[in-house]
């Protein structure tokens, strides 16, 4: 049974129908969409922290704990929140997928407190944090351009 409705006054359509259709590719190509949103955010902060750190290094030399610190950390933005984002995106499901026709699959969360403060939290905080390295970033390169001249 394929139920249509039409949800914008051109073309396209909002299309429901029975899992079956939807193969193995299509489902962790939507999981893959939720968890886009966070790794964009996280891959951001990621390069931000390493600027940061450049533009505020004295010296050159940095110890062994200290690398792998910034490899957990780094991979913690990268990898481990999209992936908690991913899996938690369970909880807020209003049902498996949207089919848009011409379009493909898509995530489908409810409207709920708990559905954005799990999909638009995280960007947002990881945002957030590479902007502040940003700017003190920015600030440091001042200092320093200040200070030689």
């Amino acid at each position: 049974m394929i139920i249509s409705r039409t949800l914008l006054p051109f073309s396209a359509t909002y299309v429901s129908c029975p899992v079956p259709y939807i193969n193995v590719t299509e489902y962790l190509a939507v999981r893959f969409q939720v968890a886009t949103q966070t790794a964009i955010s996280g891959a951001s902060l990621c390069v931000t922290r390493r600027l940061a750190a450049i533009a505020s290094s004295q010296s050159i030399n940095v110890s062994q704990r200290r690398k792998h610190i910034n490899l957990w950390i780094d991979l913690g933005c990268g990898i481990g929140l999209p992936a908690l984002v991913m899996a938690t995106s369970y909880i807020i499901q209003g049902r498996r997928f949207v089919i848009w026709e011409g379009y493909g699959c898509e995530f489908a969360s409810t409207s709920t407190i708990p559905s954005l403060l799990i999909l638009l939290l995280w960007p947002l905080i990881l945002s957030a944090i590479s902007a502040i390295y940003g700017g003190a970033c920015g600030s440091l390169l001042e200092i320093v351009s200040l200070t030689t001249s």
